[in-house]
Formats: C-alpha cells, structure tokens, sequence
C-alpha cells in the first residue's frame, strides 16, 4: 500500500495512521521474533522510530497516548540496556494517563501487556549480563 503511486495522494494524517499501524506490527513482530540479521534488524528500527517520531500523529490528543505506548514498547523491543528497557517501561505506563476517557480500558489493557513484555526483557537482560 504504501509502495503504491497513490499513496501520496492521501492526505497526511491517513499517510501517517497507516505508517503507525506499520510501525506498531513490525515492534511487536521484532518483539516476538526478531530479525536475525542485524542490518535489516537495525533498518527496521529506523523505520520505526522515524514513523512514530512523525508529529502529525503524535499532536493529535486521541492519538498520543497510544504513540507513547508504541515508542515504549518499540524501546523495549530494540533496547541493548536494562535502562532503555526501563525507559520504555515508564513510557507505557505514562501513556495510560494521556489516553481519552473513552480509551482508559484498552489503553490499560496494553500497558499491562507492554508491562510484561517490558519486564521480562529486563529480566532476561539482568540474567545475561549478570546483573550489570
């Protein structure tokens, strides 16, 4: 979709929504399976970061709580320290509190599984490392 011609004609909030849903799919995917080979790995997280840092989406208030919540898990999916893990950790939590009243439940229901996944990253981390 995004390789096609048309896809510029789009207006640019639509443009950025589907880089977002793009973004969110491949951190969870490199969070459950990741890339081996780091080149691609790494080309993968710039596509990432470069989508969610777009300030088009992150300036509309329905919005940021759920780009904070995937710059989180993003962070803890691409982390090579228990401190961006943690970063990323405290990122999903915040996000809750920019969530419309609306979006509270699901916006809950995500930070408790980026929690997880967050805390079983540090972990698996603190045990490589030995606790450094």
């Amino acid at each position: 979709l995004i390789a096609e011609p048309e896809f510029g004609g789009l207006p640019e909030v639509v443009r950025a929504h589907i880089a977002f849903n793009k973004a969110n799919f491949l951190v969870e995917r490199e969070y459950h399976a990741p890339t081996r080979h780091q080149e691609t790995r790494d080309r993968i997280r710039l596509e990432v970061e470069e989508a969610l840092a777009d300030g088009s989406l992150g300036a509309d208030p329905g919005s940021a709580s759920s780009v904070l919540d995937a710059r989180g898990l993003a962070k803890i999916t691409f982390a090579d320290t228990k401190e961006a893990v943690r970063e990323g950790i405290e990122d999903c939590v915040r996000a809750v509190t920019l969530a419309p009243e609306d979006e509270r439940e699901v916006s809950s229901a995500y930070m408790d599984l980026n929690l997880r996944l967050g805390w079983r990253r540090y972990f698996e981390m603190e045990i490589r490392t030995g606790g450094r």
